[in-house]
């Protein structure tokens, strides 16, 4: 930010929050650079996986799998409901469990789904799995 446009946010910033102590300031960054890095780079691995059906799709694993008219649709439209129907349990879950295990949890069971999606052979498993996916995806 500019020079007029930083002070103006730190004067909000001041403002709403109050000024920070040197103690909180330096947790704010610690949990800044963790959480920012981490959330990052796992969006960043959901996208590409997201991007890698499409590929896999154009590449041949439709006359591989025998996707037929909509069901390239459907397998996306699976995680989506997944996504969204799993959302707000999974926030719920945050508040009972310990985010860290949730958050590692999930992105295990995320990562070995992910993994799995060379063995399958029918294009129902291919739905199963992005549902899965889907589920997991929305709590990490």
């Amino acid at each position: 930010m500019a020079g007029p446009a930083r002070a103006l946010a730190s004067r909000l910033q001041a403002g709403l929050w109050g000024r920070p102590g040197t103690t909180e300031r330096s947790l704010l960054m610690k949990l800044d650079g963790t959480l920012l890095v981490y959330f990052s780079l796992v969006w960043f691995l959901f996208g590409i996986n997201r991007a890698s059906y499409g590929t896999a799709y154009i590449s041949g694993m439709r006359e591989d799998l025998g996707f037929r008219g909509k069901d390239y649709n459907y397998m996306q439209t699976t995680f989506v409901v997944a996504y969204a129907v799993c959302q707000i349990p999974s926030t719920a879950l945050l508040t009972v469990l310990r985010p860290r295990y949730v958050f590692v949890a999930a992105n295990t069971v995320w990562s070995v789904l992910t993994l799995v999606t060379f063995r399958v052979d029918r294009v129902w498993q291919v739905f199963v799995l992005n549902g899965f996916e889907g589920a997991f995806s929305a709590v990490a």
